[in-house]
């Protein structure tokens, strides 16, 4: 099928006391293998183990500077922590992307310009994340940005070393990369357009990965034809206003994808 690299997310991954394991069988060898963390607990040693066992590259989070970062998270001395691990993974060799998460009020306070600015003495590449109105957002719509936020993020790769999930991708511009070149399988064996559109495509318990990415590069909204915003991550769009609210109201969580009114017209 092509796929090249399998992020790890949770959660916080390196709580997971089978955190090896699940490395071990995905196979360091076969895959590109990164791994979602908020840096809490990216000590110098568990930098030098993370290399070791075959983790290739971290997605560290990082949203502002130390007293948003921090207010953010909700842990006094976080941002501190991402700080000192991002000098430890460039001594050992362990590949960094920042995660950022693009809010309103982080646009809007010039946050976002400062972070940027500071984090660019590191070199580390920066992807920017939508904010969506699942999980810690969920009671906060108001952060969610427009069309003209996403706009704004988009015209500052270039002066930046950053990007979203509608930046070019290797030459092609794919929109939404919901499942041309991105998706989500949860612990439980569903499989998501991407982390935070809640909708199982299928359970590889039930079906082969194939059958459900099919099934998924099929529909309107995720077809290669389909050059749309940010799906879940841009208040605008006719995904976030008329899709993510039956998502919200759904019997079942990730919501079964046959049960979605306007997602199958």
């Amino acid at each position: 099928m092509g796929l090249a690299s399998i992020c790890i997310s949770g959660g916080e991954p390196l709580i997971f006391p089978e955190l090896k394991d699940i490395v071990d069988a995905i196979g360091p060898r076969r895959f590109v293998i990164s791994m979602d963390t908020n840096g809490w607990l990216l000590t110098e040693d568990k930098v030098k183990w993370l290399v070791d066992i075959g983790v290739d590259r971290i997605h560290l989070s990082i949203d502002g500077l130390e007293n948003c970062h921090d207010e953010f998270r909700g842990a006094t001395g976080s941002w501190k922590r991402c700080v000192q691990a991002l000098k430890y993974c460039k001594e050992y060799g362990l590949g960094v992307i920042i995660n950022i998460v693009a809010t309103k009020s982080l646009i809007n306070s010039g946050e976002l310009i400062r972070q940027l600015d500071f984090i660019a003495q590191f070199g580390e590449h920066a992807s920017i994340i939508h904010a969506k109105p699942t999980g810690a957002f969920e009671d906060y719509k108001d952060e969610i940005c427009d069309t003209k936020d996403i706009e704004y993020i988009q015209s500052l790769q270039g002066k930046y070393n950053i990007s979203t999930h509608l930046s070019p991708n290797y030459g092609y511009e794919f929109g939404c990369l919901c499942f041309k070149r991105h998706f989500s399988i949860t612990a439980h064996g569903d499989v998501l357009p991407c982390p935070w559109i809640p909708i199982s495509m299928g359970n590889i318990f039930d079906e082969d990965l194939e059958t459900i990415v099919k099934r998924g590069l099929n529909m309107k909204w995720f077809s290669y034809d389909c050059k749309f915003s940010c799906q879940s991550g841009n208040k605008d769009t006719f995904f976030y206003k008329h899709i993510m609210p039956q998502i919200e109201k759904a019997d079942t969580y990730p919501a079964d994808w046959k049960k979605i009114d306007w997602f199958l017209k």
